[in-house]
């Protein structure tokens, strides 16, 4: 089985030599991307739900994980949807939901490659 790591896409860039600190020229104008992971996905999903439930991939100092990968590295979309538990709050909205969300879940029918 092939294993996939979620990731929210933070910023899509080209690297120019001219602000290249390096002779290694194997990135140069090569489209890029800056993200933040998510852990891994599950084998199995949750029995509550039926989802697979993902977390914010957070490093020893409770900070976002993130990298600058090669933007041929993304192999498809998959929608996370926000865990959201109580009562309803109307400050979130579609576009700042996820920097408050501490679980996300991926429905394993969304998508053919995340099915099993």
């Amino acid at each position: 089985m092939v294993e996939y790591r979620p990731a929210e896409v933070q910023l899509v860039f080209r690297a120019s030599s001219r602000f290249s600190v390096s002779e290694d020229k194997q990135f140069e104008n090569v489209p890029m991307a800056y993200v933040l992971w998510y852990t891994d996905i599950p084998s199995v999903p949750s029995d509550t739900s039926g989802m697979f439930v993902v977390r914010k991939a957070l490093d020893h100092a409770n900070h976002p994980q993130g990298a600058v990968i090669s933007l041929n590295k993304i192999i498809f979309h998959c929608p996370l949807h926000p865990s959201i538990i109580g009562d309803p709050r109307p400050q979130l909205t579609k576009e700042n939901i996820s920097a408050f969300a501490t679980e996300f879940y991926i429905n394993p029918f969304s998508s053919g490659q995340v099915y099993q």
